[in-house]
């Protein structure tokens, strides 16, 4: 099916939030038609799709490159998921399916060739996924210095750059040449604040490990906390499994005030006794100071205080 046909399936709010996951802004007053131009515009640019194909994780790309172009949600979640993030697959609740369009591309790209290249270019996109979470603001060479965590992999310095630029528009952050830095878009109205509470902290460098379990999960297991198994005993809202990858982006961009977040992730949970609610506020406390966060460069405050002592 024709990607404009499947998006005539689509109602104002999941347009939108199509667009959101491939970094396209909109105006509240933009119609229908207005949306799903803007997306046609995008997708429907083979470049812009080529991009996006090269970032897509390893399963998922699998899976379209050996030729499937239809998936039932109750097989397949985590291709369901990926495909409709990643905005290459649209469906409903039960299915997602690859646009006639996109299906064409495949057939015209040659998979040996661009294999090769994507591989660093994965590299590179799970490297700035990191960096744009935990540093917000950072300067070039921090980035290729995490780069170069890849001893398997080699960039130089200028293929980095052209790499970078070359990053589909949903990684939403910017460079600027003249101060050779590069900005997190989703934190333009934080970025004073940021800087502020950065200061002169160094900048925590991961492991290939790391960067990896990130990218791939949403989330970083530390040695301290397991979020999710410490958590799953209290927490009744209704999100299962994803509690752990929002309850983890919360305290790694925004954990300034605690009582706030605090309030903002219990305030529909029902606990038996205050007992219960105490303990579990003491634990959230604990999780934020080993959670690594964008005021600490991503370091931990635990290990900041470390650094400074």
């Amino acid at each position: 099916m024709k990607l404009e046909k499947i998006l005539l399936k689509y109602n104002k709010e999941e347009l939108k939030v199509s667009l959101t996951y491939l970094g396209l802004f909109f105006n509240e007053n933009d119609t229908e038609d207005d949306l799903r131009n803007m997306i046609l515009s995008y997708l429907l640019n083979f470049d812009n799709f080529k991009k996006i194909l090269k970032v897509l994780p390893e399963y998922s790309y699998n899976k379209i490159i050996s030729g499937e172009t239809k998936f039932k949600i109750d097989e397949d979640m985590r291709l369901y998921n990926e495909l409709k993030v990643y905005s290459l697959g649209f469906g409903d609740s039960r299915k997602v399916e690859l646009a006639d369009e996109f299906i064409e591309y495949l057939n015209k790209i040659d998979f040996k060739e661009f294999s090769k290249s994507r591989e660093k270019q994965l590299w590179l996109y799970a490297c700035v996924n990191f960096a744009n979470t935990f540093y917000g603001i950072y300067n070039f060479d921090v980035l290729e210095k995490m780069i170069k965590q890849n001893t398997k992999i080699h960039l130089s310095h200028t293929e980095i750059r052209t790499r970078f630029l070359d990053l589909p528009q949903s990684v939403e952050c910017e460079y600027f040449d003249s101060a050779n830095m590069i900005v997190n878009k989703s934190y333009s109205d934080e970025i004073k604040e940021i800087l502020k509470r950065q200061g002169n902290k160094p900048f925590y460098i991961p492991s290939y490990k790391e960067i990896m379990e990130f990218f791939m999960k949403g989330y970083i297991n530390n040695v301290y906390y397991d979020l999710y198994e410490n958590y799953k005993a209290y927490l009744n809202d209704g999100l299962g499994d994803e509690t752990k990858i929002i309850m983890y982006n919360q305290l790694a961009t925004n954990y300034t005030n605690l009582d706030e977040i605090f309030r903002e992730f219990y305030s529909n949970t029902k606990f038996e006794t205050i007992q219960k609610l105490n303990e579990c506020k003491s634990n959230f406390e604990s999780m934020a100071l080993t959670t690594r966060n964008v005021y600490n460069r991503g370091f931990t405050s635990q290990e900041i205080t470390n650094i400074r002592n």
